[in-house]
């Protein structure tokens, strides 16, 4: 007989049979997932959706960690290497979709023209993007079978925590690369985005890769009721990402960033793209540029910086007009860019140009774009897709032509600064370095051709983190938006939102002694591959 209240075997009891119908709903889930490749798919599909998040506008890093443990699940589940390739693909698919939605705006600028290409550029970018991603995943499911059953798990996910960081850095390269939404992005409203100056933002995804596989660990061993394991690979994952978050604080000064080089003024005039080149806006556009550029200021500016293919004029062709401009802004140098051209009218060659100009309009430093937009600038295969009608957005039919390379402008009474135009700034590879490093990175865009979506914004943060690898400045003039000046730990000092017009007037912080990334580059993610091969090997070898 028992007396007062009920014992705990009791009080437990109604819960037993919960949990056991938890367990069985889950294990008819997991049966439905092996069944169903297309319930797979969707499922990946899905949780890539919902990892978009992670890139900006959003920058919610935490989603990362909701949606890889259950795709680590999804890819253990499958039943052969394509099983395994269907679900890297739908996940890659889910998250470039949305995360790459803003490039369609750039067809809908000339829409009689382009438009029909739109929901190709829009797809089949990122299915071709995704295909990294089923390589690595499929690679990874056959690694398993070098196992016993009961290690082939691991030596899956050992091999998936190195093959997919693998195939972000091909994606970065291959077909001269793309190297966008990386995971290591995510980090970028955190202290953790500071570790990229250590190790580079493809390390820096490996490692949210191996976390998010870590917390996945954690979610299959707690599912399977192994708590002991669960709660290692948990604190693992914690541990790390804790680390990590640490080290970018004890990176980040408390005392402020000394200032370096003449007074610049940042010129954003808002110009939409549809009306920068039509007759009627062609002066008001010009105007916009001019009087903010001689407005005045209590310390004069010493540098005015226009945008991208700022002048309705080819900079080079007119000494007149510059000579105009330099007496009207009264600053010493203009950097501004534009288009320019040599040869005859039958057979010209095009530039997308950045020119320093100096006092009385005389060309002190002229930097050709060398790494060019795909389908923007130039047209791969060009003969053949265009018999289909398939033209580049610059609207030339030969396209432009690339300049010899990265390039560190030095011109008397400026900081040496790296020259990048637009889209030369998302290769992290391609920063110059070593006996060429320059004070400070300089770039002039225009993404009017994206509107207000996304894009631009995800421009900015690959901008922070050129800034946070090199331990460099970063001054960006941008057509319609984001410009600003970014200190060399990725911050944002001063900035004009995006569909603003108007000028920043600035010093650009001293630059920071050259970063670990800065001298040795991606070594140290060679080094995390070669240890997760290590591991790996070790796993096969005690499986054997």
């Amino acid at each position: 007989m028992r007396l007062g209240g009920a014992s705990s075997s009791d009080a437990e009891a109604p819960a037993r049979p919960l949990a056991n119908a938890a367990r069985g709903d889950l294990a008819l889930l997991r049966r439905g997932l092996r069944r169903s490749a297309t319930l797979r798919g969707l499922a990946a599909l899905g949780l890539g959706a919902l990892a978009s998040w992670s890139q900006a506008p959003a920058s919610f890093w935490p989603v990362l960690f909701l949606t890889l443990p259950p795709l680590l699940l999804l890819f253990q589940s499958a039943e052969s290497s394509r099983g395994a390739a269907w679900i890297g693909w739908t996940f890659g698919l889910g998250y470039f979709l949305p995360g790459l939605l803003w490039i369609g705006s750039a067809f809908l600028v000339e829409a009689d023209k382009f438009a029909w290409m739109m929901p190709f550029a829009v797809t089949l970018l990122p299915a071709g993007l995704s295909l990294f991603w089923a390589a690595a995943f499929a690679l990874s499911w056959s690694a398993g079978r070098r196992g016993t059953e009961a290690r082939a798990p691991g030596l899956r996910a050992l091999a998936l925590a190195a093959l997919w960081p693998a195939a972000e850095w091909l994606r970065g390269h291959i077909l001269t690369g793309f190297p966008w939404g990386l995971f290591g992005f995510a980090w970028i409203e955190t202290p953790v985005s500071q570790s990229a100056a250590w190790i580079g933002p493809y390390a820096l995804t490996a490692l949210t890769i191996a976390f998010g596989l870590a917390a996945g660990a954690a979610l299959a061993a707690l599912l399977r009721n192994d708590r002991r394991s669960g709660v290692l690979w948990l604190g693992a994952t914690a541990a790390g990402i804790a680390l990590l978050w640490l080290a970018g604080l004890a990176r980040l000064p408390d005392a402020p960033i000394p200032r370096a080089g003449p007074v610049m003024r940042i010129v954003q005039p808002n110009v939409p793209q549809k009306e920068k080149w039509e007759a009627p806006y062609v002066r008001r556009n010009f105007e916009w540029l001019l009087s903010l550029s001689d407005k005045p200021a209590a310390a004069p500016p010493e540098l005015v910086i226009w945008p991208e293919t700022a002048t309705p004029f080819m900079v080079d062709r007119r000494p007149d007009l510059r000579e105009g401009i330099m007496a009207r802004i009264r600053a010493p140098y203009l950097i501004v860019g534009s288009q320019r051209f040599e040869g005859t009218e039958d057979a010209r060659r095009w530039w997308n140009s950045l020119f320093v100009v100096g006092e009385g309009g005389r060309i002190d430093a002229v930097y050709d774009k060398h790494h060019l937009v795909p389908f923007g600038e130039y047209l791969p295969f060009q003969d053949t897709l265009q018999s289909f009608g398939i033209r580049q957005l610059a609207g030339r039919s030969t396209g432009f032509s690339a300049g010899p390379g990265p390039q560190t402008v030095r011109v008397p009474g400026l900081p040496a600064f790296a020259a990048l135009i637009c889209y030369e700034a998302i290769f992290p590879q391609e920063m110059p370095g070593g006996a060429d490093r320059p004070d400070l990175l300089l770039q002039i865009t225009n993404d009017a051709w994206f509107g207000e979506s996304g894009g631009p914004r995800q421009h900015m943060v690959q901008a922070r983190m050129r800034a946070i690898e090199q331990g460099l400045p970063f001054v960006r003039s941008a057509n319609t938006g984001v410009s600003a000046a970014i200190d060399p730990y990725g911050r944002i000092e001063q900035a004009l939102d995006l569909g603003v017009r108007g000028a920043l007037d600035l010093r650009a912080a001293a630059p920071l002694s050259p970063t670990l990334y800065a001298r040795f580059g991606d070594l140290p993610f060679g080094l995390w591959l070669f240890a997760l091969a290590a591991a790996g090997l070790l796993h096969h070898r005690r499986a054997a």
